[in-house]
């Protein structure tokens, strides 16, 4: 049987104004339903991100998920939406973890505000 390498997991989810209300409740749920699906194995780490005008690192990288959703379920909506910019964040983060790596993005995808474009957050992404 093959071993997969450990992974870096970045969640990051939209909590702009945008998100207000049900937008904000099918992402928690969607991501709640996510995070309590995905069969994590040992040394694989998950870090939670949260943005809307500025970005907030929810928790570190960690190998324990069982406090997520108490964090997730804590967020409200509110404020602009840095979108690009977050996601250059996220790379940036994850990409010095070891193992695969992800970032996810929990997202309505407007974006506004920016200092960076999607092509910005593509070149970081190579």
């Amino acid at each position: 049987m093959n071993e997969r390498e450990a992974l870096s997991m970045n969640l990051v989810l939209d909590t702009s104004g945008s998100m207000d209300g049900e937008p904000l409740s099918a992402a928690q749920n969607i991501m709640n339903r996510f995070i309590n699906t995905i069969q994590f194995q040992a040394g694989d780490r998950v870090k939670f991100t949260s943005f809307n005008s500025f970005i907030d690192r929810e928790t570190e990288f960690m190998t324990d998920t069982s406090s997520l959703s108490e964090v997730l379920y804590s967020l409200v909506a509110s404020g602009g939406t840095k979108l690009y910019d977050t996601l250059i964040y996220a790379v940036q983060d994850t990409v010095i973890q070891s193992g695969e790596k992800y970032d996810i993005a929990f997202t309505d995808g407007f974006d506004e505000g920016r200092l960076n474009s999607v092509d910005d957050v593509v070149q970081v992404a190579k």
